[in-house]
């Protein structure tokens, strides 16, 4: 009798408990994988916030440097009328775009420094030419749009 308990237990029991044990292994193995995706695209996601908050902080300190070089330029367009017939020459207008983006560039390049990861977070030197580009706009429209309200 102890042979036949023997023999069930060696040819039926033990591959069952072994085949038992291989897939909970399968299981918990499948469980730790998905964990430890999971806890990645967790972080990935952190960090891409993370960068996202710092761009956004740049775009703000970018545009108040913007907005200060346009304020200025403004006034000296206005000096430009003044001795002129009221409108600018292309000459004048070229002068006062290279003027704002030198000031922008030069207040902004202490911000920037040699740390070249706060110029890829806005995405290259061609993003943040274009960001500067549009907020010159931005800012000259909304300075134009002032004035007008201003005199009417």
């Amino acid at each position: 009798m102890n042979e036949v308990i023997t023999t069930i237990l060696n040819n039926l029991v033990l591959p069952a408990i072994i085949a038992a044990a291989g897939i909970i292994i399968a299981i918990c193995n499948k469980l730790v994988n998905s964990m430890s995706k999971s806890i990645e695209l967790k972080n990935e996601l952190y960090m891409l916030q993370k960068q996202i908050e710092i761009r956004n902080k740049l775009i703000n300190i970018i545009g108040e440097h913007v907005k200060i070089a346009v304020a200025s330029n403004m006034m000296l367009a206005n000096d430009f009328k003044k001795e002129g017939d009221g409108y600018l020459t292309e000459e004048q207008q070229h002068q006062l775009q290279n003027n704002a983006k030198k000031i922008i560039n030069d207040s902004i390049a202490s911000m920037l420094g040699a740390d070249s990861r706060l110029l890829e977070v806005l995405g290259g030197e061609d993003a943040l030419n274009a960001i500067i580009n549009a907020m010159i706009e931005k800012y000259v429209y909304e300075y134009k749009l002032e004035q007008k309200r201003a005199e009417g």
